[in-house]
């Protein structure tokens, strides 16, 4: 397995939703890979801050545009039709029969524009209500 690779299955390694086959396979290119094992670090150490970060509820009117847009509908379909895919680091879904925990397909992040977008989107709306509140405080 190559870095590209390994980098593009981080995060579902860090939840423990790969194969059991894929997530040795990653598990022993991380021992020789200082590059990949610093990526990883870097990710456990975004989750950790984030769960540190307080919950915002957006606006119903933000949550009902999001949630009856034709992208939200896409993903919510697709998520539906792959329900018994394993990640397994190739491009076809495997079912999970014994496997690790069920997800959709884990692609490298410059492959999934959309939820990035929607990610940033999201923070966005987080540091401006942020901003809002401690400028109506004083």
């Amino acid at each position: 397995m190559n870095c590209e690779h390994v980098e593009g299955l981080l995060s579902a390694y860090l939840d423990d939703l790969l194969t059991v086959h894929t997530y040795h396979e990653v598990t022993l290119h991380l021992e020789d890979c200082k590059s990949c094992r610093s990526l990883l670090a870097d990710y456990q150490r975004y989750d950790a801050l984030l769960t540190q970060l307080p919950r915002v509820e957006p606006a119903p009117q933000l949550r009902d545009a999001l949630f009856s847009s034709s992208a939200y509908g896409y993903l919510h379909n697709r998520q539906t039709l792959e329900k018994t895919a394993c990640v397994t680091g190739t491009n076809t879904p495997t079912p999970c029969s014994g496997q690790r925990s069920p997800l959709l397909q884990a692609q490298p992040v410059s492959q999934r524009p959309f939820l990035i977008l929607l990610l940033i989107f999201f923070s966005l709306v987080y540091l401006f209500s942020l901003h809002w509140i401690n400028t109506k405080r004083g």
